[in-house]
């Protein structure tokens, strides 16, 4: 049994971009997903990450504080 209730959260959200210095693999990708899940998760975190060539772009949301201690 689940219960549910209603609290106003304020989301916090933080976008940025990074480059890096060489081409990352799919390997190492794959890699840098795992660790950020397992970090958001124990933070209460969610997030995105885009990858493309040598940019990423990531988004990060939930408690502010959580947020910026990720």
């Amino acid at each position: 049994m689940k219960t549910i209730i209603n609290k106003k959260i304020d989301l916090f959200q933080i976008v940025y971009k990074s480059t890096s210095k060489h081409l990352i693999g799919s390997k190492e990708i794959e890699t840098i997903l795992e660790v950020a899940r397992r970090k958001n998760e124990q933070n209460g975190v969610t997030g995105l990450l885009m990858v493309r060539g040598k940019v990423f772009i990531q988004l990060l949301e939930g408690d502010r504080k959580a947020v910026e201690d990720t």
